[in-house]
């Protein structure tokens, strides 16, 4: 959380924040405060809150089948006061990037569906809509979830990145 709010608040680029994958809140917060305390562009959390396809029961916080999870979400960030900095999108990737205009967002945190064909298509999706000095997090960048290896590895060998920091189980 410290990592991505400080990459967030300090960076220079000009525009808006995007969180795909926001489940409960705990990196919304940080990206949401950075956003406000910087005074640069608006943020947004995109979550269908269904949890991903296969690994439904990691989601669960409360009720099994998952009903719970929107509302606990906008609970927290209602205790956080960050309700007002927050745009939900509660949709899939696919819908939430039609959104969005090419060259909008300095800063993308990735943490969504953790499968090659997840981080491929929020990739795919989202790549256009970056600024030209955009920063990208991968969050739970580990042999844990080795379609997210994959995936990020063949974005780093298809384009010029200026700098890659890796940090924990993330990826910038």
């Amino acid at each position: 959380g410290q990592i991505l709010y400080t990459l967030c608040v300090f960076q220079e680029a000009i525009g808006d924040v995007v969180e795909i994958g926001s489940w409960q809140g705990r990196s919304t917060s940080f990206l949401a405060r950075a956003v406000s305390d910087s005074s640069n562009g608006r943020f947004f959390a995109i979550d269908h809150f269904k949890g991903n396809a296969g690994k439904e029961a990691s989601y669960v916080v409360g009720k099994q089948d998952l009903s719970d999870l929107k509302h606990k979400f906008v609970s927290n960030m209602k205790s956080l006061s960050l309700d007002s900095s927050v745009n939900l999108l509660d949709m899939t990737t696919v819908e939430a990037a039609r959104e969005f205009k090419q060259g909008q967002i300095r800063f993308l945190f990735i943490d969504g569906n953790h499968t090659y064909e997840g981080v491929s298509k929020d990739i795919e999706l989202f790549s256009s809509l970056l600024s030209p000095s955009a920063i990208i997090v991968f969050d739970d960048f580990s042999n844990a979830f080795p379609g997210l290896l994959k995936a990020v590895g063949e974005l780093l060998q298809s384009v010029k990145t200026s700098r890659c920091l890796s940090y924990q189980n993330t990826l910038v």
